[in-house]
C-alpha cells in the first residue's frame, strides 16, 4: 500500500511544491522554529543529521546552509525522490547518504549515533505501534544533548481518523486556493488511503514513556505541531 503511495507524491511531486510555496501546511513558520531550535542547541556545533521521511530535503537543506554540518544522512521511501534529494544537498556542498526504503526499518542498518534526527510530516504514514517503536529507535540512536525534531499534522483528542480527515479536506477544499480539482481529489485520496495521524498528546505520553524531556514550543494551528525531545 506505502509503495502505491510512493508512486503517487513521485509523479505528482509538483503538488506537493506548491503546498510548501504558498505554505498551506505551514512549512514557512515550522521552518523558522526549526532554525530556532538548531540555533539554540548548536549554534556552534558541527552536528550529525539524520533525516527520516526526507523526501527531496528542500526545508531542511535551506537551514543546514547556515549551520556547522559534519555529515547528512536522509532515508525515504522514494527512490525517485531522492533524485531531487542529491540535487538540493548538492547546493550546499556538505556530506551526504541516502537510503530508499521504510524509514522504520532502514534506521535498523545505521551503525552511527546523531545529534539531530529530524522528521517532517512523515509519522503519520505509520500506525501507532509503528510510531512508537520507531520513537524509541530515534532515542537509541541519538547522542547524549541529541535532539529528535519532529513535525506532523495531528488529530484532536478523542477525534476518530475519519472525522479528521472529512475536516482537513474541506479546509483543504476552502482554503487551498491555488490546488485544482485534480489535485484535490489526489490529496483525498492519498489522505484517505495512507494518512494515519495520532494525537500530540500521544507523542508527550510515549516522549516521555522512551525518556525523551519534552520542550514546549509554540503552537502553528490546532494541527500541525513541532516537537522537540531532547535526550539527556
Amino acid at each position: 500500500m506505502r509503495e502505491n503511495s510512493v508512486a503517487l507524491f513521485s509523479k505528482n511531486w509538483s503538488i506537493y511544491q506548491k503546498i510548501i510555496a504558498h505554505n498551506y501546511m505551514f512549512h514557512r513558520d515550522l521552518g523558522s522554529i526549526t532554525t530556532s531550535v538548531w540555533e539554540n542547541n548548536f549554534k556552534n556545533t558541527s552536528v550529525n543529521v539524520l533525516d527520516l521521511g526526507c523526501g527531496d530535503a528542500y526545508q531542511l537543506s535551506t537551514i543546514m546552509d547556515r549551520c556547522q554540518i559534519n555529515s547528512y544522512t536522509g532515508i525515504d521511501l522514494s527512490s525517485a525522490v531522492l533524485e531531487y534529494t542529491k540535487l538540493n544537498l548538492a547546493k550546499i556542498n556538505i556530506p551526504f547518504s541516502l537510503l530508499a526504503g521504510p524509514m522504520e526499518m532502514e534506521i535498523d542498518k545505521l551503525h552511527n549515533t546523531y545529534n539531530v534526527i529530524y522528521s517532517s510530516y512523515a509519522f503519520h504514514h505509520l500506525q501507532d505501534q509503528e510510531k512508537l517503536e520507531l520513537l524509541k529507535k530515534c532515542y537509541a540512536k541519538l547522542d547524549a544533548g541529541g535532539v529528535v525534531i519532529l513535525i506532523d499534522h495531528f488529530k484532536q483528542d478523542g477525534q476518530d481518523r475519519d472525522k479528521y480527515i472529512d475536516e482537513y479536506v474541506h479546509d483543504i477544499k476552502t482554503n487551498w486556493l491555488h490546488i485544482t480539482l485534480e489535485e484535490n481529489e489526489l490529496i483525498e485520496n492519498h489522505m484517505r488511503g495512507y494518512d494515519f495521524p495520532t494525537t500530540a498528546n500521544q507523542i508527550n505520553i510515549w516522549g516521555k514513556e522512551i525518556g525523551f524531556s519534552l520542550e514546549s514550543l509554540p503552537d502553528i494551528n490546532h494541527c500541525h505541531k513541532l516537537f522537540l525531545l531532547k535526550k539527556f
